[in-house]
């Protein structure tokens, strides 16, 4: 019979999963009965109560609190804890990284005030934008005429040199940065359509490769360059072979490179297409697939300026999407509409019911009267429907009636609607009348079969076209919008920034048609770098104000919450200013832009969303908190055209600025730039996996540091370029000109030297220098500097890493960020960073100052927990679990962190991974922590946050009616983003939990947030209106979330040059004998898992995490340098106990002698036909699956080896031999055979081996040798490890493994062979034995 307790905890697991839970007290006492249960349940979801639940008074819900006891966790008192952890960042902050040296820097420098005229501003960067407008239409207006000659030349006499790009090996190109492709320079190609041959084809081919060329040398910034016929012949430069990754391969590449583009320049009008596609009963899947590979060509024509309506038909009529936008009427074709349609088209399937001919046509003509396309009364609209179908009829005598059906919605429709009709053909199934029924249709032929009608309007005549492949669809289905017959405008587009299929990053495409003599014959295009064309703005750097780009459809380009164009690698979600600006009347200040070529209006700013990665829109640098800004915007027409193409936007928050006086920093030292494989130091060396010096700092310069960024991005930088750099960063004359650098560069540059010598000072007499990787200090401006000096990648922009972001969101504190991977090659780290004011002489700083600079210092993620622990032993107790999280709630120092273990990488853990527990009971503290959501438009997903009150006075605990299974305290970290926490757990069932994925961030219920119920943070699909472009999650926070910071990676590759160079550092991790001496040093493991994952070793020892990554023996680095490593014996070592020799010990000896003599006797035997080739008789041949080859046994053993005797088939005319116990293979030798480290003597190269080459000698022969690894024995130390291979070359070679095979007990247990003699574990011995230490000598093999 099951006890009343028995049944409360039943009941309590399951209730607990409904989100309430019985009063603990009640649960834990075994002695209560029923009638003494508490008369309530408390709930941890308020939301959860209503009124079908009794009435209030029955269901209280209480946030009281326990008292902060310290009793209830070992006496520990945790806010005076926390102040000593905080004292010590704080020092680590100050000593180590130079926070006051530095703000004493900034202090003692002169400043200058200036208030800058924003509008003489903002016509700057519209200039700027405009000038490299006017240089692209200049480029691409070369490339017109010349194609245009040589048409001309093409009507006298036929000329062309075709080259078909799927024909040009890979030999012939090579890898190119900016293309992120193999290209080659020297030649264009083609891409031919089937149909396009003959000598009366116009094909300009490698007539262009010259014009091409030089366009490329004028604007370095120009991507592809290409030609696109009327007839289907497409031209490209520079050559490439279409990589079959790119849609369906090279030879169909012509169907869709630039074919939207081509049609938006001769049709610069908006094109308005109903897609309707068959899915009756009566189709082949051969024609299916035909019918879809047509819808999506045609989808794939049109642009982002179009409306397109997509439906299949059988019986009924299925949308792309079920919102009313798609329902009702057609919508823009954005990027995210032509995802949508796409994925629709492919799940199109076969129906079971015939295709209503008669509904299609309803549905479609109903969405073009609902559309309301004209715009302007009286003048309609031209639309297209694209008619994809088989055309097969019950009877002939339907087509009358579908014709009529057809008439009568025409005449109902004000717009003039053409009709495309695709036949799609099965070359297997007969054609009757489908096509004569589908041709009559796009001819709108109603005399045919309403001759007693009386016709008020004129047919629209359509193209008819017969598909039977999937093929050459470009060829075939010919130009689908020549039935509007639209004049041709001789005017230059320039597109939206679009991700380039070949590459990485954006591009921005300009294309103008071709004509002669009025007569279009094709369009030239050009892609550029849409970082190079919005580089002014991108790379706008002034702290008080930020720029926005928008389109002339009032689409963000630009925008600080947007990635940077050249590292953007998927294509960014446009939509509107609304979604980025958190401002009042957002929509208003819109429209007001786009109607007025040039404003300035001043808004309210609202409070600022939080974000869940970075600084609120309304909150940038230097930003004096919520209050008014001014908006100034201008608009950017293009040349020939007059058309708008961009809004330049200038957001100012109302704030002076404060500038260094030029010449009030002097550099005391010798300014060394990061290329130190341009100019190297004297003593440079290898930096864990970078190029490296600890003799000075090295300064770098971002992007946005350069009068032209992009152009510098994409410029290799050579020993000049650099030289010219340092020369004018070094004079103090001004007579060196610029090199292209912006001129308040060097202020930074010098202010920022100072600290060289403070950092070289400190990394000598730190007692830290062996925990941490690296300091550094960056400005907003774009420099940034660094010790140990090191090489980083030209790319990299600190401004927009986590560390300098997070700083900014708490300046004046000390901000510690989760663990990541660093670049660097030190593994797992955590950035302790902290911000440095604007200068202010004799005054105190306040977080309302300016930042002017940002400072940081990189450890080891293991070190933070190292600290936790030497601050609260008690965190090391089983039950006891201390941990470190930041203001979101993700974890910097956690048990569960630190455990050996190799399950993945540690970014991004959550304490509502590690601690469901106390993560459901914390939701329930009001004014505590806050969940939040906010928009994503660069990966198209609202993030799911956590946001924790870092004000908080006192100790958060339980609450009174909470859970209790976890006792848990936390508290803020004081002038940190941090909270420190300890919990006791006391029992082992699990009662809450929060839902995370185990696949994704996906959170489980993306219709619903509740502020108490827990869940992981996560994020769910962005899903856009395609006619409002409003989100459709209306619910929800329309907050933009700030950008991701940039993953890029920090180091540049290492040059052949370095890869000889010797490593700065040694951390000696086999010296550390101790987890808490090894724990938090660079480059070091605690090894405590064996190689299988699971088995602990027995005997934990700190190694090199090349070796040991994560604590596991083998684990994969992730930087793909693990060293390769012998399996450890697994049982304990052969010990012996030691007794008195006495008078016995010559019986002994003689005894011994005579064993030995009978096991020379027998290996004799044994070895007497061997030979020096290594080779034993089959019988005798080691298990090749055997790994625990002889000369890799243990050191453990401690000096009771296995005694091996051989003998030797050649007598040695030598000293008696002895082998050397601790002998190892060297590893940079195959012919040795460690015949010198295993004699003393120098003639022992005479020795010959026959029985012992056979087991030293086997399937390791002529593998590479590898390092050994094992645990250090008392006071010996490891071997110091060589330096770490390049990434790239990183070994192929497996760990050993032990593989099970038939061997015998002896080979099983002790990993020997079965011919070697081996002493017992436990003997038995005699009153008259005695057990001792031998050396045998074998001196003669005869």
């Amino acid at each position: 019979m099951l006890s009343c307790s028995n049944i409360l905890s039943t009941f309590f697991a399951f209730v607990t999963i409904g989100g309430c839970f019985l009063s603990t007290n009640a649960l834990y006492n075994n002695s209560i009965r029923p009638e003494r249960l508490p008369p309530f349940v408390r709930f941890s979801n308020p939301d959860l109560m209503s009124s079908d639940v009794g009435d209030g008074s029955s269901f209280p819900f209480d946030t009281t609190q326990e008292d902060a006891d310290p009793l209830k966790l070992g006496g520990i008192r945790l806010r005076e804890e926390a102040k000593k952890l905080s004292a010590r960042l704080r020092r680590l902050s100050n000593e180590e990284m130079g926070i006051t040296t530095m703000q004493t820097i900034f202090d003692s420098l002169g400043y200058v005030v200036s208030s800058p005229d924003y509008e003489v501003k903002l016509s700057e960067l519209s200039k700027q934008l405009g000038i490299k407008l006017s240089q692209y239409l200049g480029v691409l207006r070369t490339s017109k005429m010349t194609v245009e000659n040589l048409y001309q030349q093409h009507l006298l006499v036929s000329t062309g040199q075709p080259l078909d790009c799927c024909e040009i090996p890979n030999s012939a190109l090579k890898w190119d940065e900016n293309y992120e492709s193999l290209v080659s320079h020297e030649f264009s190609c083609d891409l031919l359509p089937p149909t396009a041959v003959g000598p009366g084809v116009f094909n300009p081919g490698r007539n262009l490769t010259e014009v091409f060329q030089h366009n490329v040398q004028y604007i370095q910034s120009i991507k592809w360059q290409y030609f696109v016929s009327t007839e289907g012949i497409y031209n490209e430069f520079p050559a490439h072979n279409c990589p079959s990754s790119i849609l369906s391969g090279c030879k169909n590449a012509y169907d869709c490179r630039h074919r939207n583009l081509f049609y938006s320049s001769v049709y610069q009008r908006r094109k308005n297409v109903v897609v309707v596609i068959d899915q009756g009963n009566s189709l082949s899947p051969v024609q299916l697939k035909i019918a879809k590979a047509v819808a999506k060509h045609i989808i794939n024509s049109l642009n982002e300026n179009d409306q397109v309506a997509v439906m299949s038909v059988s019986s009924d009529v299925k949308f792309s999407r079920n919102d009313r936008c798609v329902l009702d009427q057609l919508a823009h074709l954005t990027y995210e509409a032509k995802l949508f349609h796409h994925f629709f088209i492919d799940h199109v399937v076969k129906e079971t019911t015939p295709m209503n001919h008669s509904l299609a046509f309803k549905t479609a003509f109903s969405l073009i009267r609902k559309s309301k396309l004209s715009g302007v009364p009286g003048k309609p609209a031209d639309v297209l429907i694209a008619y994809i179908s088989r055309g097969l009829l019950s009877t002939i005598a339907d087509a009358k009636g579908i014709i009529s059906t057809l008439y009568d919605e025409i005449v109902r429709t004000s717009d003039r609607v053409f009709i495309n009709t695709y036949a799609v053909i099965d070359e297997t199934k007969p054609v009757m009348y489908e096509r004569s029924f589908l041709q009559d249709i796009a001819e709108q032929n109603f005399s045919k079969f309403l001759a007693d009608q009386h016709l008020s309007i004129p047919p629209l005549r359509g193209k008819a076209v017969a598909v039977n492949s999937t093929h050459n669809l470009c060829a075939v289905v010919g130009d689908i919008f020549e039935p509007f017959g639209w004049t041709v405008d001789n005017l230059p587009i320039l597109s939206l920034p679009v991700k380039d299929e070949l590459g990485k990053g954006t591009v921005v495409s300009l294309t103008w048609p071709c004509l002669h003599d009025s007569h279009l014959f094709g369009v030239v295009g050009m892609d550029i770098h849409a970082g190079d064309v919005l580089e002014s703005a991108t790379y706008y750097t002034e702290d008080n104000s930020y720029v926005i780009v928008l389109n002339n459809r009032g689409k963000v380009l630009v925008h600080p919450d947007l990635d940077r164009p050249i590292l953007s690698s998927i294509q960014p979600l446009f939509t509107d200013l609304i979604h980025f600006e958190n401002i009042a009347d957002a929509a208003d200040l819109q429209k007001r832009m786009a109607q007025e070529t040039k404003g300035q209006e001043t808004v309210f700013l609202q409070a600022p969303v939080n974000s869940t990665r970075g600084v609120s829109n309304n909150m940038r640098v230097g930003s004096l908190g919520p209050g008014s800004a001014d908006y100034y915007w201008q608009h950017i027409t293009m040349k020939h055209s007059n058309q708008t193409v961009f809004i330049v936007v200038l957001k100012v928050f109302r704030d002076s600025r404060r500038y260094l006086k030029p010449n009030s920093a002097m550099n005391d030292t010798q300014l060394v730039y990061h290329r130190l494989d341009l100019l190297s130091t004297d003593h440079s060396c290898i930096h864990l996996k970078q190029l490296a010096t600890f003799d000075v700092s090295t300064f770098f310069l971002t992007a946005s540091a350069f009068v032209h960024p992009f152009d510098h991005l994409i410029q290799d930088e050579t020993k000049r370029m650099v030289q010219g750099y340092l020369a004018y960063l070094n004079d103090n004359t001004n007579l060196i000109s610029n090199p292209g650098i912006l001129d308040h560069i060097r202020m930074d540059v010098m202010a920022t030297s100072v600290i060289n010598s403070e950092w070289l000072r400190q990394s000598i007499r730190s007692g830290l220098s062996e925990h941490i990787v690296r300091r550094y200090v960056a400005t907003p401006n774009g420099v940034f500097r660094v010790f140990p000096g090191t090489l980083l990648n030209k790319k990299y922009d600190p401004i927009r890493r986590q560390w300098y972001i997070r700083a900014l969101e708490r300046p004046g504190k000390v901000t510690l960020t989760p663990p990541y991977l660093d670049s660097g090659g030190a593994g797992y780290i955590v950035t302790i960073s902290h911000t440095i004011y604007e200068g202010k002489p004799a005054a105190l700083h306040g977080p309302s100052d300016r930042v002017t600079a940002v400072m940081g210092l990189d450890v080891p993620f293991k070190y933070v927990y190292r600290l936790l622990t030497e601050q609260l032993p008690v965190c090391e107790l089983e039950n006891i679990r201390c941990f470190i999280m930041d203001d979101r709630g993700y974890l910097v120092a956690h048990r569960g962190l630190i455990e050996a273990n190799d399950r993945g990488p540690l970014e991004e853990k959550h304490i509502t991974h590690k601690e469901p527990l106390v993560s459901n009971d914390i939701l329930n503290h009001r004014g505590f922590v806050t969940k939040r959501a906010c928009h994503s438009f660069m990966d198209r997903t609202t993030q799911r946050f956590y946001q924790f009150n870092t004000s908080l006075d006192g100790i958060l605990t339980n609450l009174v009616h909470g859970e209790h299974c976890a006792r848990y305290q936390i508290t803020p970290i004081f002038g940190t983003n941090s909270f420190i926490g300890i919990v006791n757990q006391t029992c082992d069932m699990i009662r809450a939990f929060c839902p995370c994925s185990t696949v994704d961030r996906l959170c489980l219920n993306c219709h619903r947030m509740e502020q108490t119920e827990c869940e992981c943070p996560c994020e769910c699909p962005l899903s856009m209106n395609f006619c409002s472009d409003d989100i459709i999650q209306a619910n929800e926070s329309k907050g933009s979330c700030s950008r991701y910071p940039e993953e890029i990676d920090t180091v540049k590759a290492l040059p052949e040059s370095g890869r000889t160079l010797p490593q700065c550092y040694q951390p000696n991790c086999g010296q550390k004998l101790k987890k808490t001496e090894c724990i938090g040093v660079i480059d070091c493991e605690w090894c405590e898992v064996d190689n299988d994952r699971v088995t602990r070793v027995k005997q934990p020892f700190c190694a090199s995490q090349r070796m040991c990554f994560g604590g596991v023996l083998g684990a994969q680095s992730p930087y793909n340098d693990h060293i390769p490593y012998r399996e450890l014996p697994k049982e304990d070592p052969i010990t012996f106990k030691s007794m008195p020799v006495g008078p016995v010990a010559g019986g002994i000896m003689g005894g011994f002698l005579l064993l030995a003599l009978g096991i020379y006797c027998h290996r004799h035997r044994i070895c007497q036909d061997s030979r020096y080739s290594g080779s034993l008789p089959d019988g005798q041949l080691r298990d090749p699956n055997n790994e625990n080859d002889f000369d890799e046994m243990d050191d453990s053993y401690n000096g009771y080896i296995n005694i091996v005797l051989s003998t030797f088939d050649n007598p040695a005319k030598i000293n008696p031999y002895f082998m050397n116990t601790s002998y190892r293979r060297p590893t940079n030798t195959e012919s040795d055979l460690g015949y010198s480290s295993m004699t003393p003597r120098d003639d022992s190269e005479q020795a010959s081996t026959a029985c012992m080459e056979s087991v030293v000698m086997g399937r390791d022969r002529y593998r590479p040798a590898v390092p050994v690894v094992r645990p250090p024995t008392s006071g010996a130390a490891l071997t110091i490890l060589p330096p770490p291979p390049p990434v790239h070359s990183a070994r192929k070679q497996k760990p050993l493994v032990e593989v099970e095979s038939n061997t015998s007990v002896l080979e099983r247990d002790f990993g020997v062979e079965p011919m070697q003699t081996v002493i017992p574990d436990r003997m038995t011995l005699l009153p008259h034995q005695v057990v001792t230490d031998v050396v045998i000598h074998a001196t003669n093999a005869h």
